[in-house]
């Protein structure tokens, strides 16, 4: 679902974040992003 730039964006917003709490602040949003994409393709986000 995510193209390789996506994919390399994520990776290095997660390497850059500083404390877990970060982390897991970039792993609700991205998780909304795509959950969001998913709904306008018309896909389940669940895997």
């Amino acid at each position: 679902m995510m193209t390789p730039e996506e994919v390399a964006r994520y990776q290095a917003q997660i390497g850059a974040a500083r404390t877990e709490q970060e982390r897991e602040h970039v792993r609700a949003e991205h998780r909304t992003q795509m959950e969001e994409r998913a709904r306008e393709r018309g896909e389940s986000s669940q895997q």
